[in-house]
């Protein structure tokens, strides 16, 4: 058994990677964690069911869950909510076939529950840290972390040496620079330059990326 928590665009492309990168694989439901759902309506072929309905279902089984939930804070609310409701429940990560990284013996960490979408690419020495996602053609360059629940929107640049805090989110076409280091819980507007150190969490815009709230 198959569930995908989450109804909106992530959800969706999660279930895309999900097929692409195993063709025999069928989701048993979406499960409306975000919010935007109608419950019993369908996304392609597969039913939208509640979270009650799912962990009544499935709360004693070893289902796989995929956490399609595009926000950094909420995919790690869910995650938290599951381990309870669903304690036999496992996390697969997803990684497109068509990603490149590093695959010989321990030179690429990829942690459960991470997902890394198509075109992406990871060079050596890469930590990709538990329900990170990593979008659509985005590169990680030598020894860099993604910490747990980040998010690389698409076509972000991450530079070697870097360290993606926790549940940071990185807007679309983020370019950060060599060895900087960036807070949890941090957002990176799309389009930003990081040049220097983040120390705090806030929201960064610009570039070079500077605070515009906290």
């Amino acid at each position: 058994m198959r569930v995908m928590f989450g109804s909106r665009g992530c959800a969706r492309d999660a279930g895309w990677l999900l097929h692409e990168s195993h063709p025999d694989a069928r989701l048993d439901a979406f499960v409306a964690a975000d919010g935007a759902a109608e419950i019993g309506t369908r996304i392609g072929d597969v039913t939208i069911i509640s979270e009650r309905d799912c962990f009544e279902r499935w709360g004693e089984h070893g289902i796989d869950i995929y956490l399609g939930i595009g926000t950094s804070a909420l995919r790690r609310a869910i995650r938290n909510k599951c381990r309870h409701a669903l304690p036999a429940g496992r996390y697969p990560s997803l990684v497109h076939p068509s990603v490149r990284f590093d695959r010989r013996d321990g030179a690429t960490r990829i942690g459960e529950g991470a997902m890394i979408c198509a075109g992406s690419t990871l060079t050596t020495e890469v930590t990709v840290g538990d329900f990170a996602h990593i979008n659509l053609h985005c590169t990680v360059a030598h020894c860099a972390e993604i910490g747990a629940f980040a998010t690389l929107s698409p076509g972000c640049h991450v530079s070697g040496g870097v360290h993606i805090g926790e549940a940071c989110f990185l807007g679309a076409g983020v370019v950060v620079a060599e060895n900087v280091r960036i807070a949890a819980g941090a957002i990176i507007g799309a389009g930003a330059t990081v040049v220097r150190d983040i120390d705090t969490a806030g929201t960064y815009v610009g570039t070079p990326a500077r605070l515009m709230q906290r």
